[in-house]
This record gives C-alpha cells, structure tokens and sequence, in this order.
C-alpha cells in the first residue's frame, strides 16, 4: 500500500518538475496548470516511469522490470528490422522483385508495401522464422511516434486548447525509451513480445526473455508466463459484481429520466430501450 505521506511528497515533485520544465513546454497556460493543479496524465505517468527507473538502478542487484504482451498485431520490428534486411540484401544482389516473383504481384517493393498489401504482423511472421526458445535481437519501439499536438479540454471549461505532447517524448523530461523482442515459447503458439526500459541497461532484456520463456512453459498450450495467468484471474471482476453496478446504474438513469433531468430525446429513447424493454418489444420494431 502507498504511503499517503509519500504519496503527496510525489505529488508535490512532479507538479514543481512540471510547472518549471515541462508544462511551458506543452501549453501556453503552463502557470495556469500549475496553479490548477493539474496533472496531465501523460505527464504523470512518464514522471512515475522515471522515478521507478531511478529507483531500480539504485538496487544491487537492479531489479529486472519488464513486461509482456501476448496476442500483439504491430509490425514495428517486421518492417524495420527484419524485412529492411532482406530488401537490402535483395537489392545488393541485384533480385528486388524477389517477393513479386513468389506471389506474382507487382507491389511489393518495399517492407511497408509487403507487410500493407499481405496483411503479416510481426507474431504471424516470426511465428514462421523463430522455433521454441529462440529469441529477435532487441530493438528500440517507437511507442511515442503518435506523440504530437492535440486540442484538449480542461476541467471545468467548455473549449478546447492546443496541446503539444512531443516534450514528452524520451528525454531528461519524457517518457523512457522502450526496448523489445519477441520468445517464441511453443510451435503451437505465436511469439509473445518482452519489452524493457532501455535507461536500465539492453542487458536486461535476454533474461527477462529467458524468464518469460521459462514461466510460459508452466502453462502448456497457452504460450504466455504463468504470472499473467494467475493475475488475471485475481483482478477479474466477478459476473456478480457487474450484475451488481448495472442495476445500480439503470436506477439512477431510470430516476433522472423520471425527473426530466435528461432532455434529449434521443438519448430518452436509448435510455428506455435498454432499462425498460425486451428486445422483443414493440420499441424495437421497424419504424417503416
């Protein structure tokens, strides 16, 4: 449990980090969301990675802080690493209409045009490369590419402002670079991913790999660390407990309804179709 006094000493850390450094460079209100108090979530959360970084280095040994995803579709390392590759050797070679060649297409003269034109992400392919226990060689993720600016709307206000989030790309003061690489843990399976901060050193990532192949094994058939498996189960929320909260929520948008708190005649409809119908009732039949 986090300590409250710890809690507010972070608080108080990020928002003096943000109104000297960060927030000017985001938005033009920076004092104006300092004095607010408002904490960006972006911001936040690259603040919290930072600060975890920084303490895991300061352990002997450091902590290995990784993550694993299962059922991933990017095709970041298909196209920039391994087909960026083959293009070239195939161009050295003087044979860059190889792959149109094989599917007897004209199109495919680049990684991007292969990967868009026959649908591969990166699990599917390397599913076809990797064999048990293998794993890629790490390369840095561009999770933050999509960092750019967007119009937001603050609490308590009806417009929008503009809002630059490239500052919190990796930098002194941004979100921490990501390195990844995909285990193949079975051939019944697809290759799961293992990704690592980079500022904890590249070094990380084939035991965490080895890790993640190691626990997968547990679970024969599923092809993902069996931690995952008991972590779901733990924060699944019970059939009843949703049950539970529906009906709490259909009350209280049955009352407003019944009080003219809600005026827009659409939603009215909605709203009485889902609290009081059946979908075999009249309000459910064509209008025409």
């Amino acid at each position: 449990m986090l300590d409250p006094a710890w809690g507010r000493q972070l608080k108080e850390e990020f928002l003096h980090e943000a109104r000297i450094e960060v927030y000017p460079r985001m938005t033009a209100r920076s004092d104006e969301w300092a004095e607010r108090r408002l904490f960006e979530p972006l911001a936040w959360i690259a603040f919290l990675y930072r600060r975890l970084i920084r303490v895991a280095r300061s352990r002997r040994p450091a902590p290995i802080v990784a993550g694993v995803i299962e059922r991933g579709r990017i095709r970041e390392f298909s196209e920039k690493v391994l087909l960026e590759r083959v293009f070239r050797g195939l161009r050295q070679k003087g044979n860059a209409r190889y792959f149109n060649e094989i599917f007897g297409r004209g199109d495919l003269t680049s990684p991007r045009a292969l990967l868009d034109r026959l649908g591969y992400s990166d699990p599917l392919l390397l599913a076809m490369i990797l064999q048990p226990g293998e794993y890629t060689e790490p390369w840095e993720m561009g999770k933050y590419d999509g960092l750019d600016a967007e119009d937001v709307a603050l609490p308590g206000e009806a417009g929008t402002g503009r809002v630059s989030f490239g500052p919190l790309r990796p930098g002194q003061f941004g979100l921490p670079r990501v390195l990844g690489c995909y285990v193949c843990v079975s051939e019944k399976t697809e290759p799961i991913r293992v990704e690592v901060f980079a500022d904890l050193g590249g070094d990380q990532l084939p035991g965490a790999a080895c890790r993640a192949f190691l626990y997968s094994r547990l679970l024969p058939g599923y092809g993902f660390p069996v931690g995952l498996d008991v972590a779901d189960k733990h924060a699944h929320v019970p059939a009843w407990m949703i049950d539970a909260y529906s009906k709490l929520i259909r009350h209280h948008l049955g009352v407003s309804l019944q009080q003219g708190a809600i005026g827009d005649a659409e939603m009215r409809r909605i709203l009485v179709q889902s609290i009081y119908m059946t979908h075999r009732d009249w309000l459910f039949r064509p209008q025409h």
